[in-house]
């Protein structure tokens, strides 16, 4: 007796007597650990049915005390009571005793409940996904054997079910793969030790047809009859497979340092045009309503470096206006037929992307075939357009980002030359004249001093302009030209010289600071080429203004160079002038040139 009391108390499982009364006369530690009690005291004299609902002490009642008279116990589940009131699955088990009292063993099922849930769902799962997924899955034995396979692997493998189950699975797994297969199998089974990552792993497989494709798999395992079974749940991803082959291509494309600018775009496009399988790539700059055919890859006459068309006519006209790629993949039947852009290049298959280069959308890359498309372009395939948009945009903008510091560059050679010669002149005629002065001690040579300090001056203010003008403009708005002329006429020591603006000038878009600037300069040039009593014309001419006046003009062979720095015929004048001049025009994208005024004297035409 003092043995089965001393088990009774060590057990892991509740336990407790009850007298013929059904109250409770001993409880171990763990049956009051179970239903939430710190002393097991607290049972001794109480009925069982403080552990229940009133639904359960009706169903228990009634079960258990004929099984007890008639079998002398009872095994079952019921839903206990804590006392915090929570419920609980338990597992009883009650032996009548000869006393006239009863033992009663209570088991916490709780975890082993959640286990069942999560089995049944999973398995529920399962069903539900072998029955209805696009995926494939396929089970198979410790042998190896397929046991099951879903429908879908039709599509993956070109196998039926019925022509898979009971077969190998080394039917669908590349020769070279195949003793692998078998010996990680295996050992799995005998040691439980895993060869590869089953919750996915990327492999080759074997298509009906003999050709390997790329699949990606996640395996799980579970036991019928005692046996191990394994599921495979598979995804064909050859299609992304060959599309990170291409993208790693394309970075190598991309990143080629050797690889000049132009051959770095059009190996992108010939890359494009094989992932896509279309003939044609090309590379389109968009400007004044027009399209540029910047590069190109592909036989189609029409699709030509050097080519330009309306953009009217063009695909392009829709590809420009948004922010995904424009797709057509059988024009004549997506409603293209009679376009203007499908009379003039016949394309039947067109994807194309907006190229926006240092914040502005200025052309776009494209990939089309005289022929139609059988399927839709996939996700990947659109992906890869983006990818390749992206990546020949960083190579324009490298490509122009090395110009402007190759034009920098060249900047400082000039300002090195400055610094060199065409200061160093007027510091020598300073220097003499100084020693004459100090010399002789006539004012007249201080007063050369001074010229020549000023002519310094500015060179060096000239000098400074020059460094601060970008090749580029920021923030621009409608700036009234009048308004500007005035300003940049008042900023500058005219004397006797007249300012004449030729009718209604209008407005513009502009860098209204850098503007003033422009006119500044030529208004400064023409004063000192054409006199103090110069008259200075501005108007507005096709396509943009000109600023004239009827001084003593420049000589047609001068025309040119006139723009350079340096370049100068008179005396006053530092030779940058100009050279400022044309830089604000082209970092607006302006043009400029020189010519001959009505009058004789220079004329400046700036177009936009």
């Amino acid at each position: 007796m003092l043995d089965r009391a001393r088990a009774m108390e060590a057990s892991m499982d509740g336990m407790a007597i009850l007298d013929a009364q059904n109250r409770y006369v001993y409880a171990n530690e763990a049956h009051a650990d179970i239903y939430g009690y710190d002393d097991p005291d607290v049972f001794l004299g109480e009925t069982w049915q403080m552990c229940y609902d009133e639904d359960q002490v009706e169903g228990l009642r009634a079960e258990v005390r004929s099984a007890l008279d008639r079998e002398g116990q009872w095994r079952g589940e019921a839903i206990g009571r804590r006392r915090d009131g929570s419920r609980f699955p338990q597992e009883l088990s009650l032996t009548a005793l000869p006393t006239d009292e009863s033992i009663h063993v209570v088991r916490d099922i709780t975890a082993r409940k959640e286990r069942e849930r999560r089995r049944k769902t999973a398995q529920e799962r399962f069903r539900s996904l072998a029955e209805n997924t696009s995926l494939g899955v396929v089970t198979i034995d410790a042998s190896s054997t397929v046991r099951f396979a879903n429908d879908a692997v039709a599509e993956l493998f070109g196998y039926t079910p019925e022509e898979l189950v009971g077969e190998p699975l080394a039917t669908v797994i590349p020769d070279q793969l195949e003793p692998a297969h078998f010996e990680a199998l295996g050992r799995y089974v005998e040691t439980g030790e895993k060869a590869l990552d089953w919750e996915w792993i990327e492999l080759p497989a074997r298509h009906r047809d003999g050709q390997e494709i790329q699949v990606g798999v996640s395996f799980g395992e579970f036991a019928m009859d005692g046996e191990h079974r394994f599921t495979g749940v598979i995804r064909d991803i050859t299609d992304r497979h060959e599309n990170e082959r291409y993208r790693r291509r394309l970075y190598e494309i991309t990143t080629d340092a050797e690889l000049p600018a132009d051959e770095q775009v059009r190996e992108a496009l010939a890359l494009g045009c094989e992932y896509l399988r279309v003939e044609s790539g090309f590379l389109t700059r968009i400007e004044n309503g027009t399209q540029h055919i910047v590069e190109a890859h592909g036989s189609h006459e029409g699709i030509q470096p050097g080519g330009e068309c309306p953009l009217s006519e063009s695909y392009c006209r829709k590809t420009i206006e948004i922010d995904e790629p424009l797709v057509v993949r059988h024009a004549s039947e997506d409603g293209w037929e009679g376009d203007p852009a499908y009379n003039r290049f016949g394309l039947e298959t067109y994807v194309g992307a907006a190229l926006t280069i240092d914040g502005e959308r200025s052309g776009t890359i494209c990939f089309a075939d005289r022929a139609p498309r059988g399927t839709e372009f996939s996700s990947l395939e659109l992906a890869f357009v983006d990818l390749l948009a992206g990546g020949v945009r960083g190579i324009l903008e490298r490509r122009e980002h090395q110009r402007e510091l190759q034009q920098q560059n060249e900047r400082l050679d000039e300002f090195t030359s400055v610094v060199s010669h065409d200061l160093r002149n007027p510091l020598t005629i300073a220097d003499g004249y100084l020693e004459v002065a100090r010399e002789t001690g006539e004012d007249t040579h201080f007063e050369k001093v001074a010229t020549a300090h000023g002519r310094m001056e500015s060179i060096i203010e000239d000098v400074l302009t020059l460094a601060r003008q970008g090749r580029v403009v920021g923030d621009t708005r409608s700036v009234s030209l009048a308004s500007t002329i005035e300003t940049a006429w008042n900023a500058v020591e005219t004397i006797d010289a007249e300012l004449v603006a030729d009718g209604d000038l209008g407005a513009i878009e502009a860098d209204e600071s850098r503007l003033e600037s422009l006119f500044e300069n030529l208004f400064r040039n023409a004063i000192e080429h054409g006199g103090e009593d110069v008259t200075v014309r501005v108007g507005c001419s096709e396509g943009g203004f000109f600023v004239a006046d009827d001084g003593p003009g420049i000589p047609e062979n001068e025309r040119e160079s006139v723009f350079e720095h340096g370049h100068t015929t008179s005396e006053e004048g530092t030779g940058f002038g100009l050279s400022i001049v044309a830089t604000i025009a082209e970092a607006h994208g302006w043009t400029i040139s020189a010519g001959e005024s009505e009058s004789g004297g220079a004329r400046f035409e700036i177009e936009f």
